[in-house]
């Protein structure tokens, strides 16, 4: 397992943008850990983590409706 660099914004606009961008990626390797999970047949962990997957989708959609409203 290797973390995601940090990448340090000093720009409000720059550092949601960047935050977006995280929020995506966790939203994909939620999913792909639920196939994953689903494949080993642990369906309690799938679940779990289509249910984290959801909420990262509700960030990043958040966060989305922000930066289409920034000025």
């Amino acid at each position: 397992f290797k973390p995601t660099p940090f990448e340090e914004r000093t720009d409000v606009k720059a550092m949601l943008e960047y935050d977006l961008k995280l929020e995506r990626e966790a939203v994909e390797n939620y999913k792909r850990r639920a196939q994953q999970a689903e494949e080993y047949g642990d369906i309690g962990l799938k679940v779990r983590l289509e249910e984290i997957a959801a909420e990262e989708t509700e960030h990043a959609e958040e966060l989305d409706r922000i930066l289409r409203g920034w000025k």
